[in-house]
């Protein structure tokens, strides 16, 4: 089956709140590149391919909730936030003993203070 690029592209920018400046410039491409393969008027070379598939990888639920309970239970500050959405799933102990204040934003969405936006 044909991956519908022009799709899968817009997809990860807009879910991850990205302009096509933005993106470009995280996989070393120029704007213009990534508007032909939103347009589909081009497609990734098979090296980006690989580099967007992997950027787009989400961990199945089991493993994030392994991850969390590892994170909560590290003796050192630690937090965990990859997902969908960057969304703060866990916290160390440590780490809320460092930053009290981070706790509020467990369980929202980290989009907006990863991307600058």
């Amino acid at each position: 089956m044909a991956e519908d690029w022009s799709e899968f592209v817009k997809r990860y920018r807009m879910r991850h709140g990205l302009t096509q400046m933005r993106m470009a410039e995280a996989i070393g491409v120029s704007q213009r590149t990534i508007s032909r393969w939103e347009r589909g008027e081009d497609r990734p070379s098979l090296d980006q391919q690989k580099l967007l598939r992997d950027l787009a990888w989400e961990p199945p639920v089991p493993l994030l909730q392994s991850l969390a309970a590892s994170v909560i239970h590290c003796p050192a500050p630690r937090a965990l936030s990859r997902t969908q959405n960057l969304c703060l799933q866990a916290l160390s102990r440590p780490a809320i003993e460092k930053r009290p204040s981070v706790t509020e934003w467990i369980g929202r969405d980290l989009v907006g203070i990863a991307c600058g936006v």
